[in-house]
């Protein structure tokens, strides 16, 4: 399965330059570091606002996050897929992937923040749509750029829910005041 959407999704790109340029400005911006920089200074806003546990816990589940991608490829050393004519390149090994990895954590993180302060639920609809849009658009990012398999992408975002929901379990995250 991995090999026939890798293939689908390789034949869209290759004749669609202007679809490979969007897809690496989509990958840029979607860098794991953007996700963790925008926790960093969700928590510290958390921080202003005296929610010094909520700020600890955003901040752990990134990290945490992060390292259990970091492992799940040392554990698998899965390598990237592979095309005789590649839109792009990328470094490294490709199971779970990185940017999906973090870009769920990032918006989970966020969102389980952000939602509860939202007073209409019209207001906590748009977030969560944004949020799933988000990540819908990074990890298609990785498969149309042909630097990720599709079970690298669900990988990751299973990851983050896991790594996001086991973190706030033990840290007993408060919702916001």
């Amino acid at each position: 399965m991995d090999l026939a959407v890798g293939r689908w999704f390789h034949g869209i790109a290759v004749d669609r330059p202007s679809l490979v340029r969007a897809g690496d400005v989509v990958a840029v911006a979607s860098r794991p570091d953007t996700f963790r920089a925008v926790v960093v200074v969700l928590a510290a806003w958390l921080l202003w606002r005296r929610e010094a546990r909520l700020a600890f816990w955003a901040v752990l589940a990134m990290t945490a996050g992060g390292l259990a991608g970091i492992a799940g490829k040392a554990l698998t050393g899965r390598a990237r897929p592979s095309f005789p004519d590649p839109v792009a390149h990328a470094g490294g090994l490709s199971y779970p992937s990185g940017h999906a990895v973090n870009a769920a954590l990032g918006v989970l993180v966020i969102l389980l923040v952000a939602v509860p302060l939202l007073r209409r639920r019209a207001a906590r609809a748009g977030a969560l749509a944004t949020g799933a849009l988000a990540v819908l658009i990074t990890g298609l990012d990785r498969l149309v750029l042909g630097v990720r398999y599709l079970t690298d992408v669900v990988a990751g975002c299973l990851a983050a829910v896991v790594v996001v929901a086991v973190t706030a379990l033990v840290i007993r995250v408060p919702p916001p005041r």
